[in-house]
């Protein structure tokens, strides 16, 4: 979803830029990716820090949207990679594999660079698999309890217990503050990221734009 005007929405209205994209990735159903897509910007906007304290309404609003796009009945889970640009800063929150790479050149004839501003969350990965077997929980072939390959994500309540959240909700939070060479983000799932790497992304986004 991408939002250009979201200050708009705050009421009082945001004088600065303010704007909200995100990617909300379903697995085991859409009904959780569908909500997240629904309430958490709205979440964010009523956040009281936000836009004066960006990380912390990202970091509570999180995990109050965990309870609110579940229901009972459902299994599904969501990724989430969530961007906030508020005046000259951009913020970047996500759960999952979801990921963003923003890009840069530094002038004309210059080389385009770009910088990784997501955290991917595996169970593969070392401390996250150290972490979720700290709780009791198993990786088997690198998928938690042998069926889930992300580690951090919305939904996904089957592994979500009191005092045994093998998935947790805890998004890592990157801010960067953004200078004229700063050109674009892209903002995408793992169906992107599985079969285009960051360097051919980067290089096709820039042809299509300097087209």
């Amino acid at each position: 979803m991408a939002i250009d005007d979201y200050g708009g929405e705050l009421d009082p209205p945001c004088t600065d830029l303010l704007a909200f994209y995100g990617v909300y990735d379903g697995h085991g159903g859409s009904y959780v990716a569908s909500n997240c897509a629904k309430y958490v910007h709205k979440m964010l906007l009523e956040h009281p820090a936000f836009p004066y304290d960006a990380r912390l309404a990202f970091y509570d609003v999180f995990q109050r949207a965990d309870r609110v796009v579940t229901a009972p009945a459902d299994r599904s889970g969501s990724t989430a990679l969530c961007c906030a640009v508020l005046g000259t800063t951009l913020y970047v929150a996500n759960l999952g594999d979801s990921e963003c790479i923003l890009v840069s050149r530094a002038g004309r004839g210059a080389p385009y660079a770009r910088t990784l501003l997501s955290q991917k969350h595996s169970v593969a990965d070392p401390a996250e698999k150290k972490r979720i077997q700290s709780l009791g929980g198993m990786v088997v072939f690198n998928r938690l309890f042998g069926t889930l390959a992300v580690s951090r994500a919305f939904g996904d309540t089957e592994f979500k217990k009191p005092g045994k959240e093998y998935v947790s909700v805890e998004p890592n939070i990157v801010a960067r503050p953004l200078t004229r060479h700063d050109l674009f983000a892209i903002v995408a799932c793992d169906g992107l990221w599985d079969k285009v790497s960051y360097d051919d992304a980067m290089r096709e986004a820039a042809r299509l734009k300097e087209a």
